[in-house]
């Protein structure tokens, strides 16, 4: 198990930034645009509204709406991704949009009504070409000039046999085949990677074919690049410590896991974002965790985000940041309202200190003997945390501070962001 640091700044706290029911996605463009989706699938009255001054005002766009489910940016577009095979495509920075579908792409294979329905979670731009992937059976098109034409990529070699699966006494019917459904489709290390329910492709440039570098994706849904590593988590529930937390790679070939927070047996993992310094992951209902050394240690951020009565947390569906920001967007379905639906934010100078063994502190000295906590230095209250980030404020008197109270065993101290450390309570 890995140690799971206690909030050292009291003022980490989630702000929510603006009420909105049903909330899905958000992104913040370059030029500081923040655009959140809503998610009105029973009547199709969501759309996308924008703010241009960090939240403090919105406005609807005049997007039909198609039920975004994602945006991306690239070569001075951002796009959107929906229902009924539509990307939403903006030049603007998502002031104005106009519409564009990719069905008829799909129009040998799917009825009307499969089109019609028919969601795109899966966008990347990758050498030129903006890719999109369905859910219903289609398969991948991708565009060459952003959205105006579409054209399918192989469809053989994204199917699987599902004969397999079938009892024993069918084991000599012809092999099976369907199509996988997409998640998650990401530009990474010059290839592109697709993210099925069960299989993960990367696309052979050379050959046109997807190939399978796993079998076992069971819905690896969401990725972030890290620090050059391609971190990988699973929208779905799976507890227990027999599966990795996160799954990681460089290539697609070897893959490594980042360690779970100690304790923490929740994997269902449902928003990532990362930054130079941190990669932040957000749980189906288990909150926000972030750590700056791939799970070496990690902090819990959920202070703001909203509960229920049983002290679940809401879902986190989408996350992204900037230099200043976190954002996250909070879902809650239509029918509940918009008084736990929206975006939350919370500052990265209010972040907790995480990596403590990457401080030095040459400037004070602090240790403990007995009872107490010796601190050198002029400071009068010092915060005490256990390793699964229950956090106490304790006052300094005369350069000590009474931990009678603490049972025997590690501990973490923060006497301010830049002097923090661990100490064993004997």
């Amino acid at each position: 198990m890995v140690a799971l640091l206690g909030v050292t700044n009291a003022s980490a706290k989630w702000e929510k930034v603006y009420d909105l029911a049903a909330t899905y996605a958000c992104h913040v463009t370059k030029s500081g645009n923040i655009l959140l989706s809503d998610y009105k699938y029973m009547d199709y009255s969501g759309g996308i509204y924008i703010s241009e001054d960090q939240g403090d005002t919105w406005t609807k766009t005049d997007v039909e709406d198609f039920c975004y489910s994602q945006f991306i940016e690239a070569e001075g577009y951002v796009f959107a991704g929906g229902e009924g095979c539509v990307v939403a495509r903006s030049a603007d920075e998502g002031k104005t949009w106009e519409v564009m579908n990719f069905g008829y792409a799909y129009a040998d294979y799917l009825t009307e009504d499969d089109i019609r329905y028919n969601p795109c979670y899966a966008m990347a731009y990758h050498k030129g070409k903006l890719y999109v992937a369905d859910f219903n059976g289609g398969g991948v098109v991708y565009s060459e000039d952003f959205g105006e034409t579409w054209t399918l990529t192989d469809r053989e070699s994204l199917m699987y046999d599902v004969s397999a699966e079938k009892a024993p006494a069918l084991k000599d019917e012809k092999p099976t085949k369907v199509m996988e459904n997409f998640y998650s489709m990401v530009s990474y290390n010059d290839s592109l990677y697709l993210f099925g329910v069960y299989l993960v492709f990367r696309l052979n440039e050379e050959t046109g074919l997807w190939e399978v570098v796993r079998n076992d994706s069971n819905f690896m849904g969401v990725n972030t690049n890290f620090n050059g590593t391609l971190v990988c988590g699973r929208s779905v529930i799976n507890d227990g410590d027999h599966v990795p937390f996160l799954e990681t790679t460089t290539n697609g070939n070897e893959w490594g896991e980042v360690k779970r927070p100690e304790g923490m047996l929740d994997n269902n993992v449902s928003t990532m974002t990362s930054d130079d310094t941190n990669l932040y992951v957000g749980l189906q209902q288990g909150g926000m965790y972030y750590t700056p050394d791939f799970g070496e240690s990690w902090s819990f951020i959920s202070e703001g985000l909203p509960q229920d009565a049983n002290g679940t947390y809401y879902t986190l569906l989408s996350m992204v940041n900037n230099e200043e920001n976190l954002y996250v967007a909070v879902y809650d379905a239509q029918w509940n309202g918009s008084s736990i639906s929206g975006l939350y934010r919370m500052k990265k100078s209010d972040l907790p200190i995480v990596s403590v063994d990457a401080l030095t502190m040459a400037e004070t000295k602090v240790y403990a003997t007995g009872n107490c906590l010796v601190v050198e230095g002029d400071y009068e209250q010092v915060t005490i945390s256990t390793m699964q980030g229950v956090a106490h404020q304790v006052k300094i008197v005369d350069g000590k501070a009474d931990i009678s109270a603490f049972d025997k065993g590690i501990y973490i101290y923060a006497l301010d962001r830049n002097h923090v450390g661990k100490f064993v309570k004997k």
